[in-house]
């Protein structure tokens, strides 16, 4: 910002730091970021705040793990007292390093009003018999396998009682 700038804010605002925050701010930071436009750093965080708004509707309470290096993002917590470990993916899969760990999958359904929490080893042994994914180049070779919308309706149909409603639109 030029001095010029500043000198003509000054008339609205004395202080000039506050008149270059001021500026700063505009009504075209408000404009809606297409999903796909944002980084993957960016889309881990907006599906893990989905999934924590979506997670309080059902009584849970979430603590943020922010090194995303462990198995779990949240830990997360139901009103009954009930404490669980949270991967939140951008869609339904399997993956090998959540094998045997008890972690439970937070991920977007079809519509970005529905998500699921399902036990990932529970559900990996009950997909495997629809579709034998172990035996997939992407099981063998990168340790998952992952469903990109539409999810298939065999998968919806296993996932349905694992399923939370949104009340955004």
């Amino acid at each position: 910002m030029t001095k010029e700038e500043l000198d003509k804010m000054k008339g609205n605002i004395s202080d000039p730091v506050s008149a270059m925050r001021h500026q700063a701010f505009s009504s075209r930071i408000l404009e809606k970021t297409p999903y796909l436009r944002l980084s993957d750093q960016d889309k881990r965080i907006f599906n893990r705040s989905r999934a924590i708004s979506i997670l309080q509707l059902y009584g849970f309470k979430s603590l943020i793990k922010d090194d995303f290096s462990g198995c779990a993002d949240l830990l997360i917590t139901h009103h009954n007292g009930e404490e669980f470990r949270v991967r939140v993916r951008p869609r339904p899969g399997f993956w090998k390093e959540h094998e045997y760990d008890g972690v439970l999958i937070c991920c977007r359904g079809n519509d970005d009003h529905i998500w699921y929490l399902y036990p990932h080893d529970q559900m990996l042994l009950k997909a495997q018999s629809h579709l034998p994914f172990k035996d997939k180049p992407d099981w063998k070779k990168r340790g998952c396998y992952h469903f990109s919308p539409p999810i298939p309706a065999w998968l919806e149909s296993l996932l349905e009682p694992y399923k939370l409603v949104g009340d955004w639109k």
